[in-house]
């Protein structure tokens, strides 16, 4: 069996797919990585940003940025952000606000994939910097974003930043 990796914009008719994915792999994250690192009670609250009404709201947005990796016809990743433009209509500061693997396809470059697919958008959509915040326990998040150009912005903080240009 052939395996096609497709990334792209989310549509309407992903948002259940996505929604569970995002929720999935936040379980994974937290128990495998930040269960000692962040409580509990703030990961039920950051589930919260990944239902499908929250996703299907998204998707009206003009400067929302989301995005599906699909592999024979499942959903297996999700990345979201949005461009924050100020007064101009063109460039401004993207930020990358979420971005998973679903955990059983994790380990074979989909992450990679998204996170380069969102950069290139980003580009074309002439935004002068991608920045994101991350949680110093997800090494092999971290290692992506390094390998990609990405740069620790602030480590004073628990919750530490990454950008590109």
């Amino acid at each position: 069996m052939v395996v096609m990796l497709i990334v792209r914009r989310m549509r309407v008719e992903d948002v259940a797919a996505a929604s569970k994915v995002s929720i999935e792999a936040m379980e994974d994250y937290w128990s495998r990585y930040a269960k000692d690192y962040y409580p509990r009670k703030a990961l039920e609250f950051d589930k919260s940003s990944h239902t499908q009404e929250n996703y299907t709201k998204r998707l009206q947005e003009e400067n929302e940025l989301l995005f599906v990796a699909e592999e024979n016809g499942g959903i297996i990743g999700v990345a979201t952000g949005r461009i924050l433009r100020g007064y101009k209509k063109e460039g401004g500061l993207a930020l990358l606000g979420w971005i998973c693997v679903k955990p059983s396809c994790q380990g074979r470059g989909v992450g990679e994939a998204i996170l380069r697919h969102f950069v290139e958008c980003c580009k074309k959509q002439k935004c002068h910097k991608i920045t994101l915040n991350t949680l110093p326990v997800l090494i092999p998040a971290l290692k992506l974003y390094l390998k990609l150009g990405f740069v620790p912005e602030d480590a004073s903080t628990k919750r530490g930043g990454a950008s590109t240009s």
